[in-house]
C-alpha cells in the first residue's frame, strides 16, 4: 500500500510539473499553492500513518528504546503536516523530516554503543545493530494477522484523510490572487476559459444627454462567469478602458461598486460598509458553475464603445 500510495504521488506531482496542480509560480516566481495541494498532503500523510500503525502492532516485538526512536521519527513529519496547513510559508514538512532523521541517528549511535559493551562484557563479539526480538506467529493465526493488519493500515489511512478533510472544512483553501487581462471583450461566455467577463451597451436604452450631443447615456450590463468546477470566487476586481474626461455614473449601480480612476472604470465586488452592499457581502461570491450581472447608467462620449479599443483587467481572488 505504501509503495502504491508512494507512486501515486510522484505521478501527481510530475503531472503538476505540466499542469500547475498542486502549485505554480506567477511572473515574479513566487511560490503558490494550488487547489488541489491539500491532496498532496494527503498522499504524503497516509504511509506515515501506516508506518505508525505496524509500528504499534509490532510494538512488542522490539526493544522499547528502539519503538520510542522510531515513533518520534515518524511523528515529526506529522506535525509538520498539520502546520503547513495552519501556517504559510515555512517548510514545516521538511523540517520534520530533518529533526525526525538526525533523532533516529543519534538514537542509533547510542544503540549500537549500548550493545557493544553489553556483549562486551559478556565475552561475546560486538554487534553491528540493535537486537529485535524474533517472535513467529502460528501458522493458523498468519491469516487472520494478515486481515487485522490490512484493516488497520485502511483505517489509518482513512483517519489522515478524514483530519486533512476536517481542517479544509473548517480553514478553506486560500489560493492567491491573480489576474486576467482580456485584451479583446467577450460578446458572450467562453467555456474554455476558467473565467469570463462580458461588458456590453444594451442597444435597446441609449439616449442623448439631452442637448449635448457629444455624450450619449446607456445602460450597460456586465456579466461574470466562473467555468471553474470545483473554485469560488470569493472576491473581485474588473477595470475597463474608458476616455478620461466626459464620463459620469449615475446613482445606484447593481451588484458592484463603480468608479473612475486614469481612464479606467473600476468595478469591485461590494464589501461590507459599502452604500452598494444591499445583499450582503456573501451574495456577491460567484460559484462553480454560476454568474454574477453587474451594471449601471453611465454616461460617455458619443465614440466611447467596450467593444472598441478596450481591454478588461480582471483579478480575482478564490
Amino acid at each position: 500500500m505504501v509503495f502504491y500510495i508512494c507512486l501515486a504521488g510522484i505521478l501527481l506531482l510530475v503531472a503538476s510539473q505540466f499542469t500547475n496542480l498542486l502549485y505554480y509560480f506567477d511572473e515574479r516566481n513566487f511560490y503558490h499553492r494550488s487547489a488541489l495541494y491539500p491532496l498532496s498532503v494527503v498522499l504524503g500523510l497516509s504511509p506515515g500513518l501506516i508506518t505508525i500503525s505496524m509500528l504499534f502492532q509490532k510494538r512488542k516485538e522490539m526493544q522499547k528504546n528502539v519503538f520510542v526512536s522510531l515513533f518520534i521519527y515518524c511523528v515529526f513529519p506529522f506535525v509538520g503536516v498539520f502546520l503547513a496547513l495552519f501556517f504559510y510559508g515555512f517548510s514545516w514538512i521538511n523540517f520534520g523530516y530533518g529533526f525526525g532523521a538526525l533523532h533516529l541517528f543519534y538514537s542509533s549511535l547510542k544503540l549500537l554503543e549500548i550493545e557493544f559493551y553489553s556483549d562486551k562484557s559478556d565475552g561475546a563479539p560486538p554487534r553491528l545493530a540493535p537486537s529485535y526480538k524474533q517472535v513467529v506467529p502460528v501458522p493458523e493465526k498468519k491469516k487472520r494477522i494478515a486481515s487485522s493488519h490490512l484493516w488497520q493500515a485502511v483505517c489509518s489511512v482513512s483517519a489522515g484523510i478524514l483530519s486533512i478533510l476536517i481542517i479544509i472544512s473548517i480553514t478553506g483553501v486560500d489560493v492567491p490572487e491573480k489576474k486576467v487581462v482580456v485584451e479583446k471583450p467577450y460578446m458572450q461566455n467562453d467555456v474554455s476559459e476558467d473565467v469570463c467577463v462580458t461588458f456590453l451597451r444594451d442597444p435597446e436604452k441609449v439616449w442623448r444627454d439631452g442637448n449635448d450631443y457629444s455624450r450619449v447615456g446607456a445602460q450597460y450590463n456586465g456579466v461574470l462567469f466562473n467555468n471553474m468546477k470545483a473554485t469560488v470566487i470569493t472576491n473581485w476586481r474588473i477595470s475597463v478602458e474608458v476616455p478620461e474626461e466626459g464620463c459620469s455614473i449615475d446613482p445606484n449601480p447593481w451588484n458592484g461598486s463603480f468608479s473612475f480612476s486614469k481612464g479606467q472604470l473600476k468595478i469591485r465586488k461590494p464589501q461590507d460598509g459599502d452604500q452598494e452592499n444591499i445583499h450582503g457581502a456573501d451574495f456577491y461570491k460567484v460559484s462553480p458553475g454560476k454568474t454574477i450581472n453587474f451594471g449601471c447608467i453611465m454616461y460617455a462620449p458619443g465614440r466611447f464603445s467596450p467593444l472598441k479599443g478596450t481591454s478588461k483587467n480582471f483579478s480575482f481572488s478564490r
